[in-house]
């Protein structure tokens, strides 16, 4: 299983803290976010583009007969969209003089005003008292000339109403468009929040699925993958801080016997005696594996085969101490040191392995 690697071991750690979950659900949920703003404001740009070209959503009603008011003034009804209200009023009421005058002014006041265009305007405007509406500058401007009446109907203004496309969006100003950012910045929060939560429930499961996918049930010791995986990891750390290293192999005495005579759930229960006094024996650094059906291999960190000799005796004496009913358990126990002769792991479970074969002669040794 995936989990019985001790690279995944070393890794679980990383993958369920809680920081780097709420960090990866930022980065996520941002990476969704901005780019899903950034396309509502360029379709919200195409829209007002739209509106420009068909020359829809800018019309005025005539104010026929209806209070005359000056009104000036510029407002911006998107981030890309700017709107100039200009009101002429005339002295002399109904003056297509004044009305050719002012207006004609106005229009060569802004820019890309092309004159044939000022011409046509002022014909339906100032001559024929109708509106004038086109994009009479460029593309992306749309002007609109409405005449205002009194309640004579006599002409006594002009309304020019000029709405131009600002500019295209751009990413960075759709990040940065305060309308758009607290939104945004609400959601990531959430989704960071939401991400922490998430880390604690999967750093639970993960943490329990290691312990079963890489633990022995019978014992409690590691798997052999399990083992073998860790205990490269930490012969490799020894190495680099030149630090010893040794190895116990573990095997329990006569267990085919104990299989013949009392039957496997006997044996089984000896075996699970036998573990649970050689984890007891072991320090908060050490680790042990079960390799095989009566077969341990315990991995000693920073220590040299006098030490292990130390465990190895304490272990065999444990294991004799053990009670269970007619039987009289033992072990026998084989110790190997790393040095430059065996360098590799499995080098230095082999010759553990040996030293285990001769301590096996006589039964309840150890060898090394």
């Amino acid at each position: 299983m995936i989990y019985s690697s001790w690279r995944w071991v070393v890794l679980l750690p990383l993958l369920t803290k809680p920081v780097s979950f709420v960090f990866f659900g930022g980065v996520i949920s941002s990476f969704i976010i901005f780019p899903l703003l950034y396309s509502q404001e360029v379709q919200e740009w195409k829209g007002n583009v739209n509106n420009i070209h068909n020359m829809g959503s800018f019309y005025d009603p005539d104010n026929s007969g209806g209070v005359i008011a000056t009104e000036n003034y510029t407002h911006h009804p998107s981030p890309y969209t700017e709107v100039q209200v200009k009101t002429l009023l005339f002295s002399n009421t109904g003056s297509p003089q004044e009305c050719n005058a002012k207006v004609r002014d106005f229009l060569n006041s802004l820019k890309n005003i092309q004159p044939r265009n000022i011409s046509v305007v002022l014909t339906r405007v100032c001559i024929n008292r109708g509106f004038a509406i086109g994009r009479f500058a460029d593309d992306n401007t749309l002007i609109s000339v409405l005449p205002m009446h009194d309640k004579s109907y006599n002409l006594a203004g002009v309304k020019i109403r000029k709405s131009t496309i600002i500019e295209k969006p751009t990413f960075l100003k759709s990040v940065l468009n305060s309308s758009n950012a607290w939104p945004a910045l609400i959601i990531i929060f959430l989704s960071m929040l939401i991400s922490y939560l998430l880390s604690l429930i999967a750093g639970g499961y993960l943490r329990v699925l290691n312990v079963f996918a890489s633990t022995d049930g019978l014992t409690g010791c590691l798997r052999r993958e399990a083992f073998y995986a860790k205990a490269t990891y930490e012969l490799a750390k020894c190495k680099k801080n030149n630090l010893p290293f040794s190895v116990l192999v573990i095997d329990l005495d006569h267990l085919r016997e104990v299989n013949n005579s009392f039957g496997h759930e006997k044996g089984d229960l000896a075996i699970s005696l036998c573990a649970e006094k050689i984890l007891k024996c072991l320090r908060s650094n050490d680790f042990a594996g079960r390799v095989g059906g009566d077969e341990f291999i315990v991995a000693l960190k920073n220590t040299g085969a006098s030490d292990a000799f130390l465990i190895a005796n304490r272990i065999r004496e444990a294991v004799k101490s053990i009670k269970l009913e007619e039987l009289f358990l033992s072990v026998s126990i084989g110790i190997s040191q790393y040095d430059k002769d065996n360098a590799s792991l499995q080098e230095v479970i082999s010759k553990a392995d040996a030293n285990l074969y001769i301590a096996k002669r006589q039964r309840n040794d150890v060898v090394y």
